[in-house]
């Protein structure tokens, strides 16, 4: 009996001290490991840390070492986060390096990646904006990657909600969801991206962010969750919903590009932007996707599906509004938005034209006072080509025409289905080509308008090149025929 205590007494005190060496280690656990990589390509383990905060002030003290990065030939800094990381009171912390006003912040010319393992950080402002409240701080020249995880939190007044990207920086964005983020009277809700920086986003999300604008005079400034300003934006396979415009609309709720920027959206999925649902208790957005300032729009196999709001069409709004630029769009779907118009083109004074360029794709079950107005003066390159467009419905006490136009454009429409639509004017556009309109059948459209004698043309040229054929093998017909004849006289 007294061996069989003895054993239970040991058990007990092993179980004890397991417990006690179990809490000792959860208490310093790995929260952030720096590594670096060197320019051979091989990797060096420099720290471990459980303080968040500390071991990024350090990593980053690091990476904005030039003499120490050299030394060592390091090529950039890699820091792994293995928690998530909640900011105090609305800040992560106000002194280091590796801080900006609480943010957390990537200096001038640093070569850093952050691999984020799946983990958040949340700068966790709920009660109002903050000066600098973004949540990351991408400074000048910068060349950063962040990886798998997920950026919340910010809500800014005077630069983006989720990530600032400083002039001439490079960044790229993997996996990487910005998401319930505000900019106040401010650019880019999830990320702003400005002179001659590089931003490349693959996967992930933009999703449930604001842009904010307190007056109606702040609304024309306050733009977009994604704002690039004179710079390039490359996003693919990137899903942006339910991002939405508070108490005042805003142009470009989803995409904004402005002062020759380019953006480019490949394989992406836009949805439910603009405020559509009424118990968000939010505006309509004045635009979905917006260029002005001789920017350009590329989009390649997207859905823009949901998007708008059940009331735009009593507004001047627009799904995708390209003022003073340009757009390509391939094999891309617009089915069951809700805005004044699902595409409106415009040129301005200051800028030479606005061109477009459709291929592909279709336009359906829209909602619209008319799925186009306006578009491309001065420039015989902007067509539509092969595009599929039915049962759009006509909304508002003006609502008569598909496409509406109040002037003569340089606009063709080349072999597309029209389907059930109308015009208010079809002379004031033009029409090459074979399209199917419904009731009408396959006809060619305008054949005798401008644009159409190459069409006419070529099908003549076939017709004459078959008739051709025809005479010519009837002609050989009867030729040998003659030819069997006179060499069989008795037949």
């Amino acid at each position: 009996m007294k061996k069989f205590f003895v054993i239970v007494m040991a058990v007990c005190l092993m179980t004890v001290t397991l417990c006690v060496t179990a809490f000792a280690a959860g208490s310093d656990t790995v929260a952030l490991r720096v590594s670096a990589l060197k320019k051979d390509g091989s990797t060096v383990f420099i720290n471990e840390y459980s303080d968040l905060a500390e071991g990024w002030n350090q990593a980053i003290a690091l990476a904005n070492d030039g003499n120490e990065m050299k030394k060592n030939e390091y090529d950039r800094i890699v820091i792994d986060i293995y928690a998530d990381w909640v900011a105090v009171d609305g800040g992560f912390s106000d002194s280091g390096v590796g801080f900006n006003s609480e943010a957390i912040q990537f200096p001038d010319d640093v070569r850093v990646t952050m691999n984020l393992n799946g983990h958040t950080i949340d700068r966790g402002i709920r009660d109002g904006y903050r000066y600098n409240g973004e949540v990351i701080r991408i400074g000048e020249n910068a060349d950063v990657i962040i990886n798998g995880g997920t950026i919340t939190g910010g809500w800014s007044c005077n630069v983006a909600g989720g990530i600032r990207i400083g002039d001439g920086a490079n960044v790229t964005l993997n996996n990487v969801n910005v998401v319930g983020n505000i900019a106040e009277d401010s650019d880019g809700a999830a990320i702003a991206v400005y002179e001659g920086a590089t931003l490349t986003m693959k996967g992930g999300s933009l999703a449930d962010n604001a842009v904010l604008s307190t007056t109606e005079e702040t609304a024309s400034f306050s733009t977009g969750v994604l704002y690039v300003e004179d710079a390039e934006a490359h996003i693919n396979g990137v899903t942006i919903q339910n991002n939405v415009a508070k108490n005042h609309g805003t142009q470009g709720i989803a995409v904004t590009a402005v002062k020759e920027a380019y953006v480019k959206l490949d394989d992406c999925k836009l949805l439910n932007n603009g405020g559509s649902d009424a118990s968000l208790n939010c505006v309509a957005a004045l635009s979905i996707i917006y260029a002005k300032d001789n920017s350009t729009i590329d989009i390649t196999g997207c859905e823009i599906s949901s998007n708008g709001s059940a009331d735009a069409c009593d507004h001047d709004t627009a799904i995708i509004y390209i003022r003073e630029g340009s757009m390509e769009m391939i094999q891309t779907n617009l089915t069951g938005n809700r805005s004044r118009y699902l595409l409106k083109i415009s040129d301005s004074a200051n800028a030479k034209y606005s061109h477009i360029f459709i291929k592909g794709g279709s336009m359906k079950d829209n909602l619209v006072y008319g799925v186009f107005t306006g578009c491309c003066k001065d420039n015989a390159g902007s067509r539509i080509e092969s595009v599929t467009f039915n049962n759009n419905k006509t909304a508002g006490a003006d609502g008569k025409h598909t496409f509406c136009f109040d002037k003569a454009t340089d606009l063709t429409f080349w072999r597309c289905e029209l389907g059930d639509s109308t015009f208010n004017d079809r002379n004031l556009v033009k029409f090459t080509g074979l399209s199917m309109v419904q009731g009408n059948g396959l006809r060619l459209a305008s054949v005798f308008g401008e644009g159409s004698v190459s069409d006419l043309i070529s099908l003549l040229a076939l017709a004459v090149s078959v008739a051709s054929v025809v005479v010519i093998v009837v002609s050989n017909n009867k030729q040998d025929a003659s030819e069997k004849k006179t060499a069989n006289p008795d037949e």
